[in-house]
């Protein structure tokens, strides 16, 4: 692997399943950049929280992009969605319990709700601080 920011793209319709299509890629992909099971473990919960904010406030025909980024020792993985009419505007994440759990499996996280769309991007890194003590938060 180059130092460079290797990139997987994948799409899938907005339902509950396929969170586990998803959390299959960041494991292969976790596992190649030598991530132990911990990390792994921690990966696997923010997948499913950031699906299932995600997909909260979309339709079930509605498609989400996740996007994983490897280079080594680090992985970036964006969960991206539409908001869609008629349905309610996504919560105030920032004081919620899966914002809580977001926290304290990666080591940055932004999550943002503009131009209907909803994106979350979290950052976890082989060397780093595991799960809770510091990291950037937006």
């Amino acid at each position: 692997m180059s130092g460079e920011e290797e990139v997987v793209t994948l799409r899938a319709t907005a339902l509950p399943f396929y969170a586990q299509v998803i959390r299959v890629a960041v494991f292969l992909l976790a596992s190649r950049l030598d991530f132990d099971l911990e990390q792994v473990e921690d990966l696997r919960i923010a997948v499913d929280e950031a699906w299932n904010h995600a997909i909260s406030h979309s339709s079930p025909q509605d498609e989400v992009e996740v996007e994983i980024g490897v280079r080594p020792g680090a992985m970036r993985i964006e969960v991206t969605s539409s908001i869609s009419a008629g349905k309610k505007e996504p919560a105030d994440i920032s004081e919620s319990f899966s914002r809580l759990i977001l926290d304290a499996v990666s080591d940055d996280l932004r999550v943002e709700h503009e131009g209907g769309r909803c994106r979350i991007t979290l950052n976890k890194l082989k060397e780093g601080r595991g799960s809770g003590d510091a990291g950037h938060r937006r």
